[in-house]
C-alpha cells in the first residue's frame, strides 16, 4: 500500500496480516519487533470472539516493544450486519466502549465492498509520523540538556592582535 504522506513524500508501508489465532502469537514475534503502528481487526459477524483475540494481540505487541506506538482498531465485514438494526446498535456500543477504554479510534469497514479501507491507514500513518517526530524532538531535547559545559564562562572571546600595526607592502598596497 502506498500512501501520500502531507503532499510530499510518497511512504510505503508494510501490512503483515498476523491472524488472529493464538497459535501464531510465537511465530509472529519478530514481525512486530520494530513496528511503528498496530491495526488490529475484528471480525463484526464473530465480534465477542474476535475482540478478545484482539485484546490478546494488542497486549501481546505492547508487552514486546519499548515504546509505545500508535494503534486502531478496524471492524471488518460490516455489510453483514449492517442491516440488522438492534445488532448493529449493540456492536457499536461494545467498539465504542472498547475504543474509549483503550483510547484508540475505530472504523468499520467492508473488504468486499472495498469501502472505508483507505482513511484509517492515512490515519495510522499520520499518527505513526506525528510519533516519530515526538521521539526525535525529544531525544534532541534530551541531548541538549545533556550537555553542560565544564564551569560557567568557560567560554571566553578573546583579542589576539597586538596593539601595534605592522605595515607590509604588496604590489604597491599597503596592508595595515
Amino acid at each position: 500500500m502506498q500512501l501520500d504522506h502531507d503532499g510530499t513524500k510518497e511512504v510505503k508501508l508494510q501490512i503483515w496480516d498476523l491472524s488472529g489465532q493464538d497459535r501464531y502469537i510465537v511465530m509472529s514475534r519478530p514481525y512486530f519487533h520494530n513496528a511503528d503502528g498496530v491495526a488490529l481487526v475484528v471480525d463484526l459477524s464473530q465480534l465477542e470472539q474476535t475482540m478478545e483475540h484482539a485484546k490478546k494481540w494488542k497486549t501481546e505487541v505492547y508487552s514486546r516493544l519499548d515504546k509505545d506506538i500508535p494503534c486502531i482498531l478496524l471492524a471488518n465485514k460490516y455489510d453483514k450486519i449492517e442491516e440488522n438494526e438492534e445488532n448493529l446498535k449493540d456492536i457499536t456500543d461494545k467498539l465504542n466502549l472498547y475504543t474509549k477504554e483503550n483510547n484508540i479510534a475505530s472504523w468499520a469497514f467492508t473488504s468486499i465492498k472495498h469501502t472505508n479501507i483507505d482513511e484509517p491507514f492515512n490515519i495510522l500513518t499520520k499518527l505513526v509520523f506525528e510519533d516519530l517526530e515526538l521521539k526525535v524532538q525529544s531525544k534532541n531535547k534530551e541531548k541538549f540538556s545533556e550537555f553542560k559545559p565544564e564551569r560557567e564562562n568557560s567560554f571566553k572571546v578573546q583579542n589576539t592582535s597586538s596593539s601595534t600595526t605592522k605595515n607590509r607592502t604588496c604590489g604597491g598596497c599597503t596592508i595595515q
